[in-house]
């Protein structure tokens, strides 16, 4: 397949860009600015464009099978995930086909999650927080769910730099201590992005 990673050369980014390419994709990495995080390979193609410009976002969209987002609005003014979602959603009627695989976090819940008491006061601290960073992630899923598109959407807990291991994809939030590394949601995404079913469209990745 053919895919796109837009926020490539995150800390998330670069390392499913790898994963790609390992699997043996087409990958065509979407960056902001230069980065020393992306390998060298015939298989990978590295454009410079800004995630919010229309018309950026539509040549990263050509001829494409998979849309992939490890985007973020943590160290941004504006909200990043709802503006790339609805780009994509508005560019679909050139790529009707399109596969759409995103990233947030786990504190956006949904109304079908078995959610526990204390993942709705995780939630709560977020929007105190956070509530521009909460709003946007909630806000994107939003926007995917009211497209046509196949779309899907990773929740995750605090991501670390640690030894990987195993994980699955649930309907039950992570407990509030409980984190994964960065390997791990790397590896769902492409998972994700690979599978030509998924049973749940906003899965929870926890570790396993």
């Amino acid at each position: 397949m053919k895919i796109v990673v837009f926020g490539a050369n995150g800390k998330v980014g670069h390392r499913v860009v790898a994963e790609l390419l390992q699997r043996g994709h087409h990958v065509r990495a979407f960056v902001h600015s230069r980065s020393n995080l992306l390998p060298q390979h015939d298989n990978l193609e590295i454009v410079h464009g800004d995630a919010c410009s229309a018309q950026d976002v539509t040549m990263a969209l050509d001829s494409i099978d998979v849309a992939m987002s490890t985007l973020s609005s943590w160290k941004s003014s504006g909200e990043v995930l709802s503006t790339w979602a609805s780009l994509v959603v508005n560019s679909a009627h050139a790529t009707p086909a399109l596969r759409v695989v995103s990233l947030t976090g786990s504190a956006v819940l949904q109304p079908k999650d078995h959610a526990a008491w204390y993942d709705y006061l995780n939630r709560v601290v977020l929007r105190i927080i956070a509530p521009r960073v909460f709003h946007d992630g909630a806000q994107h899923i939003d926007i995917l769910a009211s497209s046509s598109l196949d779309w899907h959407v990773l929740r995750s807990p605090v991501m670390r730099v640690k030894p990987s291991h195993t994980y699955q994809l649930s309907t039950h939030p992570p407990l509030p201590w409980q984190t994964i590394p960065y390997d791990a949601v790397a590896r769902a995404l492409c998972d994700i992005a690979e599978k030509p079913r998924v049973e749940h469209r906003t899965p929870f990745i926890v570790p396993y």
